[in-house]
């Protein structure tokens, strides 16, 4: 799997936005990820708020709850056998 096709869902992410009231819930969702990876958030400060260990038979994806992050912009890195993501989402409050 490449991980060129891997996203973060909703981006930016506001809690108990539309997407909650469909069903989504109160999360942000890492999708296309390959069968093993391990992703880190952290703050813009470089502080480390979660880490998701994903394993799976197949591409898959891995949900994360935040409860009471604050606004802002978090990176995660997504390290997998096939390689490391970096990127960026935004909470909105």
């Amino acid at each position: 799997t490449d991980l060129a096709r891997m996203g973060v869902v909703p981006n930016p992410y506001k809690p108990g936005a539309s997407w909650v009231e469909m069903g989504w819930g109160e999360k942000i969702q890492f999708v296309n990820l390959p069968e093993e990876a391990t992703i880190r958030i952290f703050t813009l400060g470089g502080d480390l708020v979660a880490t998701l260990h994903h394993r799976s038979s197949t591409v898959g994806s891995a949900n994360w709850h935040p409860g009471d992050i604050v606004s802002g912009i978090y990176l995660y890195s997504v390290e997998s056998p096939v390689g490391t993501r970096v990127g960026k989402f935004v909470v909105i409050k």
